[in-house]
């Protein structure tokens, strides 16, 4: 009856661990659930947040680059002018 008794409580003092472990995890697995979700959910504050902003950069970048495109024909053309004049004054001298 002793033994059975001290297995009884053994096996209690085991199952009371497992119990706690189990509790343990279980909280650690919520508290890494809960700040990936705060993460995802600041990240994506973020991006809404900074989409306007990404826009009109954006829309300032194609801007400018249609701006140095029209720079660079007018270059262009005023280097085939300067080549055309230099070739009439080698011609005059």
């Amino acid at each position: 009856m002793v033994m059975e008794s001290s297995v009884l409580r053994e096996i209690s003092k085991d199952e009371h661990e497992r119990a706690k472990y189990l509790s343990r995890k279980k909280y650690e697995m919520e508290m890494v659930s809960n700040l990936l979700t705060a993460e995802g959910r600041g990240k994506t504050t973020a991006y809404n947040e900074l989409k306007p902003v990404i826009a009109e950069k954006d829309a300032t970048i194609v801007k400018q680059s249609a701006e140095i495109a029209k720079q660079s024909a007018e270059i262009a053309e005023l280097s085939a002018l300067i080549k055309e004049l230099q070739a009439k004054l080698n011609k005059t001298e």
